[in-house]
């Protein structure tokens, strides 16, 4: 199974484990017993406080762990907005109850900081704002080979073409119009006696085995839920025959 990055599933966790971490190093570095410990965090100054100590970094884990353009913003707003709590940080205050916050969380922030210049390189911030750029979550695809008609949505232009393989998110059709990326069409197809009419979106152009084409996702919101059965009895179908394939 494909899945994300490394780096960024062990930060994602270090971020979800961060409050439960902190607990254990006010109880190997103080008097108090873990009851206590969890009274006062427990009844923190406020909702601001509580969502501070609590779930401020498992925000910025869940962000991290998404990798959307929306999550990009997010995990970096969490990593500034935890310097600047460090930076005004009241002396033996709760959470920390000491002259500065706990060195564990000092040492993560200085790591986040250096993580961000990370993610701001050019092919690791694709991941966030290109979604053909995450391997982790492209489906397996079927060769299915099959002439097509495209319709563009917004001009209602309609030209033949030829759908390539299919996936149960999207598919890639040869193509001799240049469409620009975002555009919304539909592939007309046949295939084994049955009429499809599925709704895309172009996310790429790229050739597959010299053929130039388009990379396209599947609709799959509720304005095109109708569409998803025939979707994956399509898939069910291609899935089948190659597996025949493989048997004979």
């Amino acid at each position: 199974m494909k899945q994300k990055p490394v780096l960024i599933i062990i930060l994602a966790i270090f971020h979800f484990l961060q409050p439960f971490i902190n607990i254990v190093y006010l109880k190997l570095t103080t008097q108090f017993d873990f009851l206590m410990i969890f009274q006062n965090l427990l009844q923190l100054d406020g909702m601001k406080s509580l969502f501070d100590f609590w779930l401020l970094f498992p925000l910025g884990g869940l962000a991290l762990l998404l990798i959307r353009k929306w999550s990009f913003f997010v995990f970096v707003a969490v990593q500034f907005y935890s310097i600047y709590l460090h930076l005004f940080y009241e002396k033996y205050t709760w959470p920390y109850v000491s002259e500065h916050p706990l060195s564990f969380s000092i040492i993560l922030l200085i790591f986040n900081i250096f993580f961000i210049i990370y993610v701001c390189l050019p092919n690791i911030r694709a991941l966030f704002f290109d979604e053909t750029k995450r391997w982790w979550q492209t489906s397996r695809r079927y060769f299915i080979n099959t002439p097509c008609q495209i319709t563009v949505i917004s001009s209602g232009s309609v030209f033949d073409s030829r759908i390539i393989n299919v996936s149960k998110t999207g598919a890639f059709v040869e193509t001799s119009v240049d469409l620009l990326k975002g555009t919304i069409i539909t592939i007309a197809f046949n295939y084994k006696l049955i009429s499809y009419s599925l709704t895309g979106k172009i996310i790429s152009a790229h050739s597959i085995n010299d053929i130039k084409g388009s990379g396209i996702k599947f609709l799959m919101d509720k304005f095109h839920s109708n569409e998803i059965p025939y979707i994956n009895n399509l898939v069910k179908i291609l899935k089948k025959e190659k597996t025949s394939k493989i048997e004979n």
